[in-house]
């Protein structure tokens, strides 16, 4: 079934999806950084990476139950409080928009993972060490709502693999998954989304990404604020078998940069999906979202997630969500149905 396509322009550049399975890393065979202190970083090294990985397909299965439902009704606070209190999700019930993140966890075992607990299936060669969740887009296909109880599969691929920042001295390499999610009757959702690998930071680096100015966003419809704590991070880890240090070793965390553990940005990114399911009338649907994540977002101190319908263009919502500092942490745009 062909896909709907994006009527957004894309957030990220995907020129290198034209010739994704040869990539060519346009500079000599090492970037080193005499400014920096990092070790020297290999292009042939990610090159030769790259080749290895690139649409390499891997299957996973699973199944839509009510307990993991209702393990993810208990932690976001979207669904049981403090911001609204819905429902129990129940058999047969639609999963909503977002939730399937919960689904096909990885599965390598402890010996196998990274140093910093993440897993390494799509990890490139050392020093690109530092891992953060950069943004994706999902489109869900009509007609075919996963729901609970459903057989799901999930068939993964690595579809791209864009460098940049390197004329800044700041390389980075976005790695943009594929995973095109079915059950008994066909696709159902495409998610794509894509990691952000560095080489280890330098001192004030982080500072200065938490100082970026942020996006030019309209004036919200909407807004509704929690404060996610250690005991939400750590359920949204469990549920998502997640290992990533960042999001429970506070040490850790400070050792990258930042003042303690980071809220997941698959969760933020699943709570603006909430936030903008909760303004539909029950005839409206999500088809589209993409997102991009700005900066952290830090534990123990409160987000506002915010929303505001374009003006003349029905069913497009523009979706952020600020730090207690009125800092924007990720935003998106949504393509909405069912609103007549």
């Amino acid at each position: 079934m062909p896909l709907p396509r994006s009527r957004c322009a894309p957030f990220f550049s995907h020129a290198a999806r034209v010739n994704a399975l040869r990539p060519s890393f346009g500079r000599s065979a090492h970037h080193p950084s005499s400014s920096s202190g990092r070790a020297p970083v290999s292009a042939e090294a990610v090159s030769a990476w790259a080749e290895s990985v690139l649409e390499v397909p891997r299957h996973a299965t699973d199944t839509v139950i009510l307990s993991t439902a209702l393990k993810l009704h208990a932690t976001l606070p979207t669904r049981s409080g403090p911001i609204y209190t819905v429902p129990p999700p129940a058999d047969g019930a639609p999963f909503q928009p977002g939730h399937h993140l919960v689904l096909f966890p990885p599965l390598a075992p402890e010996a196998q993972l990274n140093p910093d607990g993440t897993e390494p299936a799509f990890t490139p060669p050392l020093p690109w060490s530092r891992r953060m969740w950069a943004g994706g887009e999902m489109t869900w296909l009509p007609g075919n709502d996963l729901r609970i109880g459903d057989a799901v599969e999930c068939e993964s691929a690595i579809d791209t693999i864009e460098e940049k920042g390197w004329a800044q001295d700041r390389p980075k390499l976005f790695v943009w998954q594929r995973h095109t999610i079915s059950n008994g009757k066909g696709v159902a959702l495409i998610d794509r989304r894509a990691h952000v690998f560095q080489p280890p930071a330098t001192e004030g680096e982080v500072e200065r990404v938490k100082e970026k100015p942020n996006p030019d966003l309209p004036d919200p419809d909407f807004s509704i604020s929690f404060t996610p704590t250690e005991l939400t991070l750590f359920r949204f880890s469990a549920l998502t078998f997640n290992a990533h240090k960042i999001h429970y070793d506070a040490a850790f965390a400070r050792s990258e940069g930042h003042p303690g553990p980071l809220v997941h940005g698959p969760l933020t990114a699943l709570l603006l999906l909430e936030a903008a399911n909760f303004q539909l009338p029950p005839s409206g649907r999500i088809e589209h979202f993409r997102y991009r994540a700005v900066r952290p977002m830090a534990v123990e101190r409160e987000i506002t997630l915010l929303g505001s319908w374009r003006p003349g263009a029905r069913g497009e919502l523009t979706l952020w969500a600020q730090d207690w500092k009125g800092r924007v942490g990720m935003w998106g745009e949504a393509k909405v149905s069912g609103l007549h």
